[in-house]
């Protein structure tokens, strides 16, 4: 049976979220979220620093890369940050400045969980959205949790390992609501300046010199509760970020092989969640005429009918994995007006109903 009345608006919200999630993406083997590009206008903005011409440049980085950004073009924005306005500990301070959102899609899962710990296992899970590098560890104690990343890389020492150890401070603070701060934090350098002013901004002691970034946690901090938890959502955030670590990962499909493809078919895939798939809509995101669109599709041998299907296929094969969803939710999630017109297409895509695929399959 079709959604209640409630939960569509809670969808309506989802879609606003992530209407652009996956408008653009580069094929950089190294990558980071691209939401954290509102963490330095925040900072900037907080601190007054009216310069022109940096926000526009973040501006324009922004509207390039709306999920994910080269990690490099990151990089050369905090260097000029540290560059124009020099502090002791910078990348703290700039952390500090950071929203949950500003996580992007790990940020709108953590908000809608029911508890820190649950916030936090599927930010390990998903971590590659967040920084494709990024491969967290875990030592565990009876009263503590210590996570480390970025074992042994050069790129950590200084603003990008501060900024990476503050966001994620600021993350989970507040998730929770409440300013606890760490055990004790780890950075793999030593400090340019007073020691005393990293603990201040950290609220607890700092290590130095250690082999990767760390941050140690009491245990109990797992178990405290987010007053944003919403569980309908959590589950659409779940499967979001489930496809988009297929995207990213070559896996969401075999016939994508260079750039153009795959901004197409991430842009085909927010058009769905928006109900604008329309070519002249596809084509419009990647700001080109209908014609030019066409003529590239064309040249590679493809068509749109035929690539929108596709991706409304791979979609709904993944929702229909998810017992929970109603025929009718998945067809609306799909973008199609009536349950009827998704069997229709998904019968011609697979030779059989959703019903029985999921039959089929024992997902029933």
């Amino acid at each position: 049976m079709p959604p209640a009345k409630g939960v569509l608006t809670k969808r309506h919200r989802f879609d606003i979220l992530c209407q652009r999630a996956c408008k653009n993406t580069n094929m950089s083997k190294n990558f980071v979220s691209s939401s954290f590009l509102n963490t330095l206008l925040v900072y900037l903005s907080c601190n007054a620093y009216q310069d022109a011409t940096l926000i526009a440049q973040i501006e324009q980085l922004k509207e390039r890369y709306a999920w994910r950004m080269p990690k490099d073009d990151f990089l050369n924005v905090l260097d000029i940050i540290q560059t124009r306005y020099p502090k002791p500990a910078l990348g703290f301070r700039i952390g500090r400045s950071l929203k949950p959102e500003h996580f992007g899609m790990i940020g709108y899962m953590g908000v809608t969980c029911s508890s820190l710990g649950q916030a936090l296992g599927r930010y390990h899970h998903h971590q590659t959205l967040v920084d494709s590098e990024l491969k967290i560890s875990l030592a565990l104690t009876d009263h503590e949790i210590t996570m480390r990343w970025w074992h042994n890389d050069p790129s950590t020492h200084g603003i990008w390992g501060e900024f990476g150890v503050m966001v994620f401070i600021s993350f989970y603070q507040a998730l929770i609501g409440r300013d606890i701060a760490p055990i004790c934090v780890e950075l793999p350098y030593m400090p340019d300046s007073d020691p005393k002013i990293y603990e201040i901004l950290a609220g607890c002691p700092v290590k130095f010199g250690t082999h990767a970034v760390g941050i140690t946690l009491p245990r109990a901090l797992y178990a405290m509760k987010i007053s944003t938890s919403d569980p309908y959502l959590r589950s659409l955030y779940d499967r979001q970020a489930a496809a988009l670590l297929l995207d990213f990962s070559g896996q969401y499909d075999a016939s994508v092989r260079n750039d153009f493809l795959t901004q197409v078919k991430l842009a085909i895939k927010t058009g769905i969640e928006e109900n604008r798939c329309s070519a002249e809509d596809i084509a419009h995101q990647l700001d080109l005429s209908l014609r030019t669109f066409y003529r590239r599709l064309d040249e590679q041998g493809f068509r749109y009918r035929a690539l929108l299907a596709d991706t409304r296929f791979v979609l709904a094969k993944t929702y229909l994995q998810d017992q929970t969803l109603a025929l009718a939710e998945i067809a609306l999630m799909l973008g199609y007006a009536e349950q009827s017109a998704f069997t229709r297409a998904f019968i011609s895509w697979n030779g059989q109903s959703p019903s029985m695929y999921r039959h089929h399959y024992g997902l029933i």
